[in-house]
């Protein structure tokens, strides 16, 4: 039993040993405090430089940006596009408040007619050709026309034209916007 107490002993005698032994060289590799605060200091100045890097590309970025806006503030400060993008937002909002009511073919519809390229072609038609006076004009004068003419192919027994509808209604168009022209003139002048 002594044999292998004296075992047991010399075994924790040399694990004690190697502990110490380990831990000098963990102290004798361990840097010293002036080495960590050398070291940490270093980091923090590639980090500063860095930061400082950085800010100045910034710096120029925000310069280029805040001139470039004034730029465009100052093509989009004249008031005809004040005005006109002013249109545009109280147009589109009218519009999505109203279409919140529509039921979803109704909507769909609206989108449709209100669609940028058709809404175009339809004002410029309405600013040249298709004058509303005018066309209310010749579908009257059609209408009334061709059912006069239909009542009066029948009664005598000659066969009905349909080339008819068309002439009455170019007339008709074209009395229209005669009639609008001399109203307009008359207004002109009393206005005057």
């Amino acid at each position: 039993m002594s044999e292998s107490l004296k075992l047991k002993q010399e075994n924790s005698q040399e694990h004690l040993e190697e502990g110490n032994r380990n831990n000098h060289e963990y102290n004798h590799v361990r840097p010293s405090k002036n080495e960590v605060e050398a070291k940490q200091t270093e980091i923090i100045g590639e980090a500063r430089q860095n930061l400082e890097d950085i800010s100045l590309d910034s710096d120029q970025t925000l310069d280029k940006i805040k001139e470039m806006s004034s730029q465009e503030e100052n093509v989009n400060q004249s008031p005809k596009n004040v005005n006109k993008d002013l249109k545009k937002a109280g147009l589109q909002k009218e519009l999505s408040h109203v279409r919140r009511k529509m039921s979803k073919p109704d909507r769909i519809g609206s989108k449709v007619i209100h669609n940028k390229g058709i809404s175009a072609v339809s004002e410029g038609l309405s600013k040249t050709i298709v004058r509303p006076s005018g066309m209310l004009s010749g579908a009257i004068i059609a209408l009334i026309g061709t059912s006069l003419y239909y009542l009066f192919a029948k009664s005598v027994g000659i066969k009905y034209n349909y080339f008819i509808y068309i002439i009455l209604f170019v007339g008709g168009f074209i009395l229209g916007i005669l009639m609008e022209l001399i109203s307009r003139t008359f207004k002109k002048n009393r206005v005057s």
